[in-house]
């Protein structure tokens, strides 16, 4: 396995402080990179401190590779709705590739770029900052701000879209709430499997009470 890239060619640009590397190879996307920069120094012979900087090329998901794990359609008044997804796969994604799609009312939102490392949770949402003062334990890095987060309480068909491809989809349903819950406000769904049926109302609850009745950013009760 290939673990080192060389670099052919590097050029300096006059007009700003940006510095161009030129591989011999294509770089290969979907894993962590590492840039290892030794010995530089500039004209007047200040050299900088060995350094490597980590870069990547984030992968197209594929089918699967990204879930929908968790939705909270009816907040708390003054509070956001948010939809949590899932990165199953072992490679980073970018998410700047896929559509939120929301067939009822046919629309198609294109999402933010945003690297997706592998086995982690990551939260868009309508409002990052009331997101972070009604669950404190979220770290900004996880949520995606999108505008258009936003989801009916009746119910209603989300889609994670790449091109043509559904990547996962999900029409919820409040009914699938515990029946034993008098009131679903402020109480998100979560996916109990995550390698289990995305349509299938039985690998979905309430978040546990245990749990504050939701769980963004962190693995579901």
């Amino acid at each position: 396995t290939q673990t080192e890239w060389p670099i052919a060619a590097v050029e300096f640009s006059d007009r700003s402080s940006q510095i161009h590397f030129y591989f011999s190879e294509g770089l290969p996307s979907g894993i962590p990179l590492n840039l290892q920069l030794n010995g530089v120094a500039d004209c007047s012979h200040n050299t900088l401190k060995d350094t490597i900087v980590l870069f990547a090329f984030g992968k197209k998901p594929e089918e699967l590779d990204l879930v929908i794990s968790e939705i909270l359609f009816d907040p708390y008044p003054g509070q956001a709705t948010y939809l949590e997804v899932y990165n199953r796969s072992e490679q980073i994604l970018e998410l700047s590739y896929l559509q939120l799609v929301k067939s009822e009312s046919n629309r198609h939102y294109s999402l933010p770029p945003k690297w997706l490392f592998p086995h982690q949770y990551y939260v868009l949402s309508k409002d990052a900052s009331l997101l972070l003062e009604t669950y404190p334990e979220l770290e900004v890095h996880q949520i995606i701000e999108v505008p258009y987060a936003e989801f009916r309480q009746s119910g209603e068909t989300i889609a994670l879209q790449s091109d043509e491809s559904t990547i996962d989809s999900l029409r919820y349903d409040p009914d699938w709430h515990h029946p034993l819950l008098e009131d679903s406000e402020g109480v998100s769904l979560e996916r109990i499997a995550l390698s289990g049926p995305s349509q299938e109302s039985t690998n979905w609850h309430s978040a546990a009470a245990s749990a504050g009745y939701a769980t963004p950013g962190l693995p579901n009760s």
